[in-house]
């Protein structure tokens, strides 16, 4: 929760109103940063406001823990991320042969409202590198995967995102198999209003937070997740201090025979 974090900004050509991308691995001995776990290391996009040297201050504040004498940490600059831009009031439709109906990769400040989306082989929503965007009253039907997407496979997949605002995403009538809604490597969002109904699909994780911290989750719903050991709302991979309010998990068909919920 330091406002400030040291790095050679200078040799990645970083300067104030920058983004960047800082990302942890788990030891000394994993200086690619491949062996954090299904979905990566912890991480998140941070804006710089001020630099003195090598010491940026920031719009936010870092959220998650990062350990030069652990963990190999690094910091990379987003590359003119597009900004401002408003996309609403859409129907996209795959049609089945579609991958991705929308995929958002180097956006910030971005707001998506008023969609429905449908018919995809892997993310109805598949965003990488983001800072400050906004999704709100989003639709999504036939969606979803667990394997063989390059930009994200889950209905919903929000990754490397900072100051993340989604309010209003229903999920249903996933793909067989397909994981619902995954914030991961990310921090300081606000999550409100999400439902994931995975009814006859045999699906993957409804909802899933992998390396998330210093989040807000309001009003999240998951209805019966079928799949085996999938417990509807699980929370993985280094997530940590986030704040649930009014959240619930119902009608669960598992052979685990485990509980409702989830934790790593």
């Amino acid at each position: 929760m330091d406002k400030t974090f040291q790095a050679n900004f200078s040799a990645i050509g970083a300067g104030i109103g920058d983004y960047v991308y800082l990302e942890e691995a788990v030891s000394t001995s994993d200086p690619t940063h491949s062996n954090c776990g299904g979905s990566g290391c912890r991480g998140e996009v941070l804006k710089i406001t001020a630099l003195n040297g090598n010491t940026a201050t920031l719009e936010t504040a870092v959220h998650h823990a990062y350990d030069i004498n652990c963990c190999v940490p690094w910091v990379q600059k987003l590359l003119n991320p597009v900004s401002g831009v408003t996309l609403r009031d859409l129907a996209l439709d795959g049609s089945g042969a579609a991958m991705y109906a929308l995929g958002v990769l180097d956006a910030v400040n971005l707001n998506v409202n008023n969609l429905t989306l449908q018919n995809v082989s892997c993310s109805a929503i598949a965003a990488v590198n983001g800072y400050n965007d906004s999704y709100s009253t989003i639709t999504i039907t036939h969606a979803g995967t667990n394997s063989g997407c390059n930009i994200g496979g889950s209905a919903v997949s929000l990754q490397q995102q900072g100051n993340l605002n989604v309010n209003g995403v229903s999920i249903s009538n996933m793909n067989v198999g397909g994981f619902g809604f995954i914030p991961f490597r990310e921090a300081n969002g606000t999550f409100s209003n999400i439902s994931v109904d995975g009814t006859g699909t045999g699906s993957g994780r409804l909802f899933k937070t992998n390396s998330a911290a210093h989040n807000v989750f309001n009003n999240i719903s998951t209805n019966r997740d079928e799949g085996a050991y999938y417990q509807g709302i699980t929370i993985e991979y280094f997530s940590h201090h986030n704040v649930w309010n009014n959240c619930k998990v119902t009608n669960n068909v598992t052979s685990s025979g485990s509980g409702a919920n989830q934790w790593y």
